[in-house]
């Protein structure tokens, strides 16, 4: 429809940000869809015929107004009974007061009061102003009435145009706020973000989008992290962070950091050990493949000799020694292999049920998980080893049967245990992941269980149902937690594999520390990462969380601040 004449945006013809930030305004005004406008309608409001959006024109910054713009404005087709107004966007640098003055002085159908300045201290607190006026992008009419007021924003780099000129058309069609900001995140544009997170609390919780316009060399991912943070959680920036590593693996299981900080891990369904190099490549540390299985897949084997050349079969744990000698719970293959300091690869015990967790002990022995024989073991450095904990298991079709039941040595029972954690005093952390515990050897080799709960089965399975539950020790819920670590000051770190979180065990209560419960891959704060299945923890060097993201396939880390 043909524009009445009654408002117009002014902005600066030498600069654009002012423009960038009035053009979604501009471009939606009284513009309803049909949906909208219906829905409304249904309630009872009454809908202005949709004018098209209202025009923007161009004002020098110096200098007087064109006659052809005041002559424009003045042959406006206005109704007897309407007046004008017009916004001028942007502060005196932009546009002078004197200019506002002329408009005064020379446009004959202002209406009281007509010529209204829009701005702020810079660019974006001028767009702060402007996009967070009430009315303008309130979506609440969607799903019935029930929908978010901002589902979605539209972020664009302030500094420069291309981006915003291109996207500001996308955000109009959308009718969604465009934003601007820049590598820093300037305090309008976190003004903004938390208003909109504000609004959204009225509604019930849905997803939120928030679309970037360019490449991450003019908004940068920390800065979208920080953005999608106060738009969806309602925070202000900073705190731990979760990044990504790591990305070439197959499934892998568990890693382990040398004294010279590179990481070894074992990718699992490659039948390999990588290693990741301080510059952040990835690299074949030991094993060969030759043959692939029918669908394309790595097969693993049994070879002893120099590392290039050796073969392991699903390996899983890792563990070094003080003389930078690799130990690998080759699982497929149901042995424990060393990678010694000069590449040679040997095997240290055999016949052994998918070992899968390793960790040394005091005494310089190694302390394993014998999963699917449901014990812990102590093997030494001469091959042979003790039943520390689980025994006495019954048979069914071939296969031992796990349970739960805390006592001494062989007394005592577990159900495919998984990860091992060595805590100060010498006792033996396990996670217990098919009776969704976390249990303690102690140094008597007596096992009990410090946290978890539930004893209901899994139709038709030995494994104890999974839960997602904060709580204190006797009632917090696990599903399947594998990997564990202990820091500096005796907080216990589980991988709980298949609620897809990182929990924490600490004074008596099992917290949550990062993933969201479902899978996913993504980056950021703590309570924004997901993973999918992690397997294993360890503390790096610096102090930083490695997670392996088994089933994303990535090494990731939570960078404590």
């Amino acid at each position: 429809m043909v524009h009445d004449g009654s408002e117009y945006y002014l902005v600066s013809g030498v600069n654009f940000p002012d423009a960038l930030s009035a053009s979604v305004l501009a471009a939606t005004t009284d513009y309803y869809t049909a949906e909208e406008a219906d829905y409304l309608t249904s309630e009872g409001t009454s809908v202005k015929p949709s004018r098209g959006g209202i025009p923007i024109l161009l004002l020098p910054s110096n200098g007087t107004i064109p006659d052809i713009i005041i002559t424009y404005l003045n042959k406006a087709p206005l109704d007897p009974t309407q007046k004008q107004t017009l916004q001028v966007i942007g502060g005196i640098g932009a546009i002078p007061d004197k200019t506002l003055q002329e408009l005064n002085t020379k446009v004959t159908q202002l209406a009281y009061q007509g010529v209204k300045r829009i701005s702020g201290n810079d660019r974006y607190e001028t767009n702060k102003n402007l996009v967070l006026q009430q009315d303008r992008f309130d979506k609440s009419w969607q799903d019935n009435g029930q929908g978010l007021p901002v589902p979605q924003v539209v972020l664009a780099y302030g500094q420069d145009y291309p981006d915003a000129l291109t996207g500001a058309v996308l955000a109009a069609n959308l009718k969604a706020p465009l934003v601007l900001i820049n590598k820093n995140m300037p305090s309008a544009t976190s003004d903004i973000l938390l208003n909109f997170y504000q609004r959204n609390l009225s509604s019930e919780p849905t997803a939120t989008n928030i679309i970037v316009l360019g490449g991450t060399g003019v908004v940068s991912q920390e800065t979208v992290v920080k953005a999608d943070y106060l738009f969806n959680d309602g925070k202000i920036t900073g705190g731990t962070q979760v990044s990504t590593l790591a990305t070439d693996f197959n499934f892998p299981f568990a890693a382990v950091q040398a004294s010279n900080a590179i990481i070894y891990v074992s990718d699992t369904n490659n039948h390999l050990i990588k290693m990741i190099k301080p510059d952040g490549t990835v690299t074949t540390y030991a094993g060969e493949i030759n043959e692939l299985d029918a669908y394309g897949m790595p097969i693993g084997g049994h070879v002893d000799s120099q590392r290039a050349t050796a073969q392991f079969n699903f390996p899983k744990g890792l563990a070094l020694d003080n003389n930078g000698n690799l130990y690998i719970a080759d699982s497929g293959n149901g042995d424990i292999r060393v990678i010694d300091n000069q590449g040679m690869v040997s095997t240290l015990v055999q016949g052994l049920n998918q070992p899968s967790g390793l960790v040394f002990s005091d005494n310089g022995n190694l302390y394993v998980t014998e999963t699917m024989k449901h014990r812990v073991l102590e093997v030494k450095m001469d091959g042979t080893f003790e039943v520390i904990a689980g025994g006495n298991y019954e048979e069914r079709d071939g296969y031992l049967e796990g349970a739960l039941a805390d006592g001494q040595g062989e007394e005592a029972k577990f159900n495919e245990p998984t990860g091992l954690a060595l805590g100060e005093d010498g006792s033996i952390y396990v996670s217990d992941s098919g009776n969704q515990r976390i249990r303690i050897i102690d140094t008597d080799n007596r096992a009990t269980t410090l946290a978890g709960s539930g004893t209901d089965l899994i139709p038709y399975t030995t494994y104890i149902e999974g839960d997602f539950q904060d709580g204190s020790l006797q009632t917090a819920a696990f599903n399947f937690p594998t990997g564990i670590t202990i820091d500096s000051d005796g907080a216990i770190y589980v991988a709980d594999s298949y609620n897809h979180a990182i929990r924490l065990i600490s004074d008596g209560q099992v917290t949550t520390l990062t993933g969201t419960g479902t899978y996913g891959k993504d980056n950021g704060y703590l309570d924004q990462a997901q993973f999918d299945g992690p397997s294993h923890l360890e503390f790096l060097d610096n102090g930083n969380l490695l997670v392996v993201d088994r089933l994303n396939n990535q090494l990731r880390v939570i960078e404590f601040e």
